[in-house]
């Protein structure tokens, strides 16, 4: 190949990249920078994520009555796994024919100490094992200068919930010594030599 050929083809390409970087640049105008993400505050998903971090929820419903027109007691204990100041507020979100018999419908949580806990309780009627029906607590604000919120979602027949079965399973597992096999393990109770 001649040195003729490779400075034509040299020329035309630069010629060829000039003109089309300079088109491009020109017939286009510059995008506009899209700042939306960066100044949204954190969203819902964030703010649960960011509660695990700052407090645990623990429910006791052990004292849910049979029927309707009894009262119920439902306790939600509060664990904080890290120093909380006060400033985080709850409240309880009933639903159509719960009423509320004892305690606050809505209040703030005291500062908490890391591992220090707080218990919440409220007495209502109309939340039995008669019927199923839902009631949640909803806990929301700023935690060391975060947004968080966290709701439990509470159930007045919690043994027809998938979760509940298999957790009895589980346990029920563990008493007899079977493992996630299904095989009796080597350190069962019947293996034991006493």
């Amino acid at each position: 190949m001649s040195i003729s050929n490779i400075l034509k083809s040299f020329l035309i390409m630069a010629v060829g990249g000039f003109t089309g970087y300079s088109v491009m640049n020109y017939t286009q105008k510059p995008l506009e920078q899209n700042r939306f993400m960066a100044s949204v505050s954190i969203a819902k998903m964030g703010q649960e994520q960011m509660a695990r971090q700052f407090f645990d929820l623990q429910t006791d419903l052990s004292q849910i009555a049979k029927n309707e027109s009894d009262v119920s007691e439902i306790k939600i204990t509060v664990t904080a796994l890290k120093n909380l100041n006060a400033g985080l507020n709850y409240r309880w979100i009933l639903p159509p024919g719960v009423n509320m018999v004892q305690g606050p419908l809505q209040d703030q949580l005291p500062s908490l100490q890391t591992g220090e806990t707080k218990e919440l309780t409220i007495k209502v009627n109309g939340f039995s094992k008669e019927l199923r029906k839902y009631l949640s607590l909803e806990i929301s604000g700023n935690a060391n200068q975060f947004p968080v919120k966290q709701e439990v979602l509470v159930s007045s027949r919690i043994e027809d919930s998938l979760e509940y079965l298999i957790q009895q399973s589980e346990k029920k597992n563990r008493q007899n010594g079977v493992n996630k096999m299904g095989k009796k393990s080597k350190f069962s109770a019947e293996n034991i030599v006493r």
